[in-house]
């Protein structure tokens, strides 16, 4: 088999990786109560059609029921968001859910890994060198505490991404008019992709580092249904209305840790964390309304034709 075929092999396998069998209409008998039916599950008492012996396999099934894992499996999850980033959302989103660990807990899980294998491993992070009396303690103090929590720290550095994927992507050729819920959702699945990531890039001494663009640019062309050049200068906006709205979240953090330590005053600190809010609100939202008109008109001139 010459490349070009592997590549189209692997490309249908990315959009269609689901294969499911006509087993469930064999005819079975419940080892539960006897009733003889087809399916998957007795109409009568509601046991599996799988049910019998105790095998090594249902050892296995168990343990994994024990974490929620069920059918869907944890490992072949990771394995679709590494090769198949966009389509593996699509179907969750979609509402094809079935062969999809559930990404919260999935957040979880990789989060906790990730921290125990940077405590085994000695990865070093940032450490901020302050005390009780600087003005900006508190803001310090939850810088630490979003870096010695990585799974928190990466889904709030995602969700920033919620509101500007929405208005940017909003009349997208597939997923037009997706809502703010599944931005939610959207986010949490590309936080874990993110922490499994910035694992790689921490383990090869940063020269991995050109994987985040590209994971990105991947999983929004994938999901969403762009050309190369409209997934880049909306990824482009996207990012800078990020950069933007994560200066706003720090300078609200610092007025809020300034006026927990001193009090609420007419501070230069205040006063200066004011003026940059309000004007990269301003930014923010001009290129956010940019975006969301462009889009809008292309997807009418779309549904004209």
């Amino acid at each position: 088999m010459n490349i070009r075929k592997q590549i189209s092999r692997f490309r249908s396998w990315q959009k269609e990786p689901y294969r499911y069998s006509d087993k469930g209409m064999e005819h079975r008998q419940c080892a539960n109560c006897g009733h003889e039916f087809t399916g998957n599950y007795c109409p009568v008492c509601g046991q599996k059609a799988d049910g019998g012996r105790v095998t090594w396999r249902w050892v296995w099934k168990s343990i994994m029921n024990l974490w929620g894992m069920d059918s869907r499996s944890l490992p072949y999850t990771l394995w679709q968001l590494l090769l198949r980033p966009g389509y593996l959302i699509s179907d969750y989103i979609s509402g094809r859910r079935q062969m999809s660990f559930p990404p919260v807990n999935m957040l979880f899980i990789v989060a906790i890994v990730y921290t125990l294998t940077n405590y085994f491993l000695r990865i070093e992070t940032v450490r901020l060198n302050y005390n009780e009396d600087d003005s900006l303690y508190y803001f310090f103090k939850a810088i630490d505490w979003l870096q010695n929590n990585p799974g928190w720290g990466m889904m709030l550095l995602t969700m920033i991404l919620i509101l500007p994927t929405w208005a940017l992507f909003r009349f997208a050729p597939r997923h037009t008019r997706h809502t703010l819920p599944e931005g939610i959702f959207i986010q949490l699945f590309m936080a874990t992709l993110m922490l499994i990531i910035s694992f790689i890039i921490f383990v090869t001494s940063y020269r991995m580092y050109l994987l985040i663009p590209l994971y990105y640019y991947c999983c929004y062309h994938q999901l969403f249904g762009y050309g190369f050049w409209g997934t880049i200068w909306r990824l482009v906006l996207c990012f800078l209305v990020w950069i933007v709205l994560f200066i706003i979240i720090i300078s609200i953090a610092i007025v809020l840790s300034d006026i927990i330590k001193h009090g609420f005053s007419f501070s230069d600190i205040v006063i200066g964390s004011f003026v940059i809010i309000v004007t990269l609100l301003i930014i923010a939202a001009a290129i956010l309304v940019f975006g969301y008109i462009v889009g809008k008109k292309q997807i009418r001139e779309y549904e004209k034709q």
